[in-house]
């Protein structure tokens, strides 16, 4: 009987079960948070804004619910965008730069999942106080004039801008392992933060999203800006996972997808939220031609990667040959960044032709425009390849080759000027050949002249281009289809 009652004592409890699921950071963090100074002090000023808004109330003698909750708003807007993160950011930063990450790494816990028991640790004290303002929140709708879908609106949107700015807080702090790129990010951070939460809380919130909701694009209104902070969240959380990766991770694959779908989905968004056939054409052109600035990082330093796969990246290649094809523009490797530059272009061009065949009006210039500036990425990237191509391994020469491009792309935008002016003594309006080496005079041409003979000189520059780099392109191919005939061959040993 004494060992049946020991066992049955040894036996876990289903609240046990459930805690042991938990994510052991999640855990972590909230127990420090919530036994900290600062999460004690905010939850007291908190409290002492409950009673200064009961306080305005008594003070009136018809209160509108309207105001009472833009004044509730206010008070949330500090706690959303600027408190919670830090905290997140100031714990993601002592550990980065303080090795607790490095011995993180050599648990079961995923770097992933590091920074999602983070954003839920964050997630957690903001829900708490919101908790705390929900008595005024239920007073605001029992004193009319706002009603439940602009307060839930409210609430929600600012529960998606708490996660985006904790995940850049994340992805900041992160990058303390790399010194002065991490102090950089996190004194960037800490100023937008500043001035999203200024700008939060000069702005009337219920107003806001009142004329948002009776506009005529309620629908594109909304999904634009939730789009857009969801997308950031993603980018963010990717960063922050990536800074904490060991290096023999495959850190690429992610960041190539989400350029590439994310330009998909951006041309997609514009069709489906368009109200003309004219209205698409122009949006289409624009955003083609905006696109190489969004995905700048992205492709440029695609270009600026070592060559070879990793030891740990050769493992997880694809045994199929066909999904091997697939998957090769998307993994490491500065041979198959130039692919990537190659497919995101080639992505591009071929949504403004889709929309151009059906029978949607496309302004030339700015079709002019974008062709030429994807022809300027193409002719830069592999200019990066070629650099990149004669530096050996490492992380630092990487960003070696991604200066070299930035000195090139700078180098063609003063040389013209100064052969203009050592040949004609005076620069002029006039077009002239030797300012093709410069992409903003090229394109400033092109929207003021639309001259096909430019385009079709850049288009000419850019083939040779492709031709210079098409032994990369191929031996990026080969290296990954080498790698699943690997691991076939492992598998039928």
């Amino acid at each position: 009987m004494t060992s049946v009652a020991a066992s049955d004592r040894d036996v876990p409890t289903r609240f046990e079960r459930l805690s042991d699921r938990c994510n052991p950071i999640l855990v972590r963090e909230v127990q420090q948070a919530f036994a900290g100074r600062g999460f004690q002090a905010t939850l007291s000023l908190s409290v002492g804004a409950i009673v200064v808004i009961m306080l305005t109330l008594a003070s009136r003698e018809q209160p509108s619910g309207r105001d009472v909750f833009a004044i509730f708003a206010k008070c949330l807007v500090p706690i959303a965008l600027f408190l919670v993160p830090m905290q997140s950011m100031n714990g993601m930063r002592h550990e980065a730069s303080g090795g607790i990450a490095e011995q993180l790494a050599l648990t079961r816990l995923a770097p992933g999942r590091i920074v999602l028991g983070k954003l839920a640790a964050a997630l957690a004290q903001y829900v708490v106080f919101l908790a705390v303002f929900a008595p005024v929140t239920a007073m605001t709708f029992v004193l009319r004039g706002i009603d439940v879908p602009t307060i839930a609106l409210v609430l929600g949107l600012s529960v998606l801008a708490c996660t985006t700015a904790t995940l850049g807080c994340l992805a900041a702090g992160s990058l303390a392992r790399y010194k002065h790129l991490g102090q950089a990010a996190q004194g960037l951070t800490a100023a937008a933060l500043v001035l999203a939460t200024f700008a939060g809380m000069s702005a009337d919130l219920p107003a806001v999203v009142t004329i948002a909701r009776n506009s005529t694009h309620v629908a594109g209104t909304f999904g634009t800006f939730v789009g857009a902070l969801g997308a950031a969240s993603v980018l963010f959380g990717m960063i922050a996972s990536a800074a904490l990766a060991h290096e023999y991770e495959n850190r690429s694959t992610r960041f190539r997808l989400f350029a590439f779908l994310g330009l998909l989905g951006a041309v997609l968004w514009l069709l489906w939220v368009s109200d003309s056939p004219a209205q698409l054409g122009s949006s289409v052109a624009d955003l083609v031609g905006e696109a190489p600035w969004l995905t700048l990082p992205f492709w440029l330093w695609a270009v600026c990667e070592h060559d070879r796969l990793s030891p740990r990246v050769r493992t997880r290649v694809p045994r199929r040959r066909l999904q091997a094809w697939i998957a090769a523009p998307f993994l490491p490797g500065g041979q198959r960044g130039l692919t990537f530059v190659l497919l995101l272009a080639a992505t591009a061009l071929g949504s403004l032709v889709l929309v151009r065949l059906a029978i949607v009006t496309v302004p030339r210039p700015a079709a002019y425009r974008a062709i030429a500036i994807w022809c300027y990425v193409v002719a830069f990237a592999v200019a990066g390849r070629l650099v990149r191509r004669r530096l050996p391994r490492g992380a630092a020469y990487s960003f070696t080759a991604l200066v070299a491009v930035v000195l090139l792309y700078a180098l063609g935008s003063i040389l013209p000027l100064v052969w203009v002016l050592a040949v004609e003594g005076e620069v002029g309006p006039d077009w002239r050949w030797p300012n093709l080496a410069s992409p903003s005079m090229t394109l400033h041409a092109l929207g003021e002249l639309s001259e096909p003979r430019i385009l079709t000189a850049l288009a000419a520059i850019t083939a040779v281009c492709v031709l210079l780099g098409l032994r990369d392109v191929v031996r990026g191919f080969r290296e990954v289809l080498d790698a699943s005939a690997e691991r076939r061959a492992r598998d039928a040993s």
